[in-house]
Formats: structure tokens, C-alpha cells, sequence
């Protein structure tokens, strides 16, 4: 009987744990419209929206929406996905953003 009580606290405060950490959302940016290869991105492409993301994944912060702006996509851009680092290029091919 007492194993079963400490095995139910423990099952609430693991579960606890998983919602809290489910809440720790980053604001990032989602492509608005499709971007095809070689196209400069413009403030219409992107817009933000908060997720909760691995830091293992690569995206790009909100707050940099304005240094994104006027970069050239690397790939074709589909919208409604996240926005990733090694996707966009400096205006010419083969120029990360991000090392």
C-alpha cells in the first residue's frame, strides 16, 4: 500500500515536470509563403510564432527577422515551416549565415 502512494506522488511529479518543460517555448520564425532556391527573402516570407524547440535544432531566432531580411534562400523554403540557419545565403550560392 505505501509503495503504491509513492509510486502515484512519483508518477504526479513526473508528470508535472513533462507540462512544465512542455511550456518552455522559444519565439522563432515560420515561413509565410513558399520561397523557392535563389529567391531574397523578404518581411512578407517570414512572420513568428513560438514553439518549443530542441537547441539542438536549428532555428532562427524571431528577434532576427530584420537580418534575415534580404537574404537569399539556400534550398526551396516551404511555407509553414521553421525557418533554419543553413538554409539562407548571403546573395551568393555557397555563403552560410551561420558558421
Amino acid at each position: 500500500m505505501v509503495g503504491g502512494v509513492v509510486l502515484a506522488i512519483f508518477g504526479a511529479l513526473l508528470a508535472a515536470w513533462f507540462v512544465a518543460a512542455a511550456g518552455d517555448r522559444a519565439s522563432v520564425l515560420r515561413l509565410a509563403r513558399d520561397v523557392p532556391y535563389g529567391a531574397t527573402l523578404t518581411a512578407q516570407d517570414v512572420t513568428s510564432v513560438e514553439v518549443a524547440v530542441d537547441p539542438a535544432v536549428g532555428t532562427v531566432p524571431a528577434q532576427d527577422a530584420n537580418r534575415v531580411v534580404g537574404m537569399v534562400a539556400g534550398t526551396d523554403l516551404v511555407a509553414g515551416s521553421l525557418l533554419g540557419r543553413v538554409s539562407l545565403i548571403r546573395g551568393e550560392v555557397g555563403v552560410r549565415l551561420w558558421p
